[in-house]
């Protein structure tokens, strides 16, 4: 990801990004481990490792998953694909000899469960204040479409086509020095942050519930 998107938030994060590194590298290392082990071993001493392949795998993957979040709000929807995988593990492990392992895996994955779907339903909160921005920004304040970075979703739908055109770009990766898929320096902006030179002319709040706060999308317009 940090090849093909230099701008991708956590590659900026900085010291705080490699605890979480070294613990998923550690997990993928016992993983790895445990994994090879398993094809070479029988009855008992199987299902113990198999139990302690599934608490690895549970806790790389709430480690990875959560704590780049920590410091901020929680509002991503992609942890919900864990839950099917790891429900399955759950149940394939059920008779495990270890049950502790077992039972912390599933504590984790319940917590992922609660957490994803709180997040999952953060995420549209958000979206849908986001699109209720830019229909206010586009219908009532009367801006132009391709004047506007709105964000990845709103820029896919109204200025892609356009870009791909006046540029000849190959690659959706192609964004352009403006922002996404922009031709020009915007006029306007929608985004959760104030902008230099931009002030904010509108602003569309919305709840989260993980953590239960307020928070406001913001119309931003170029300073003249």
């Amino acid at each position: 990801t940090s090849m093909m998107n230099k701008g991708w938030k956590p590659v900026t994060l900085g010291a705080i990004w490699w605890g979480p590194t070294l613990i998923a590298l550690a997990g993928a290392a016992m993983i790895l481990r445990d994994g090879v082990a398993l094809l070479f071993t029988r009855g008992e001493d199987a299902k113990e490792r198999n139990a302690r392949l599934f608490l690895y795998v549970m806790l790389a993957a709430f480690t990875i998953g959560y704590v780049p979040f920590l410091p901020r709000a929680f509002s991503d929807r992609y942890l919900l694909t864990a839950l099917a995988p790891a429900v399955i593990v759950i149940a394939m492990n059920l008779r495990a000899p270890v049950k502790h392992e077992v039972w912390i895996g599933a504590i984790i994955a319940v917590v992922m469960f609660i957490s994803g779907t709180v997040m999952t339903r953060d995420y549209f909160a958000m979206t849908e204040a986001r699109w209720a921005a830019s229909d206010w920004l586009i219908e009532d304040h009367g801006a132009d479409p391709l004047t506007i970075d709105g964000g990845y979703e709103f820029n896919g739908v109204y200025t892609m086509d356009n870009f791909i055109e006046a540029t000849g770009a190959v690659s959706f990766l192609q964004m352009g020095d403006y922002g996404y898929w922009l031709t020009e320096p915007p006029e306007y902006a929608i985004d959760l942050l104030e902008r230099e030179d931009f002030e904010v002319i509108h602003r569309q709040p919305y709840t989260n519930w993980l953590p239960p706060k307020k928070f406001e999308i913001l119309v931003l317009e170029r300073k003249l």
